[in-house]
């Protein structure tokens, strides 16, 4: 529903998203979907967040 909202109501091209990288469930959620993982950022010495994103062509 978010995504038929965002392409086609607001005519976006691409959402992007962050997630906690030990979010192992909401990762595997997120990659059924298409989302796909884009790169990963230090938060810091324990913690990394995973940039991902979907475009309205996938």
């Amino acid at each position: 529903m978010v995504k038929k909202i965002c392409f086609e109501g607001y005519k976006a091209s691409r959402i992007w998203l962050d997630v906690y990288a030990d979010n192992e469930r909401a990762i595997k959620l997120y990659k059924l979907m298409g989302v796909i993982e884009e790169g990963v950022e230090a938060i810091d010495e324990n913690r990394k967040l995973l940039i991902m994103s979907i475009t309205n062509n996938q």
